[in-house]
């Protein structure tokens, strides 16, 4: 079971990399800004204490990938979870 999950993470990982190169440089660094956009709302949200969302990369590229619809998401798996 454990190898096929680290079958898994490494095609999803190669999936992420072919996708991050195909963009072009442009849209590497809208990328770049949408991760930084989605740091700093993870950090509001934790300062202030609204809803606390831990800080790592995953959360910061799927809040600032997904915009308020990942934020949501990531709030809804926090709380099932």
């Amino acid at each position: 079971m454990d190898i096929a999950i680290a079958f898994l993470i490494g095609i999803l990982l190669i999936g992420i990399t072919i996708f991050i190169f195909r963009m072009g440089k442009e849209g590497l660094y809208g990328f770049l800004l949408n991760t930084l956009i989605g740091v700093l709302i993870i950090a509001i949200f934790s300062f202030f204490g609204i809803f606390p969302i831990p800080l790592n990369p995953l959360t910061a590229l799927i809040v600032g990938y997904g915009g308020v619809i990942g934020l949501i998401l990531i709030i809804v798996i926090l709380v099932v979870f």
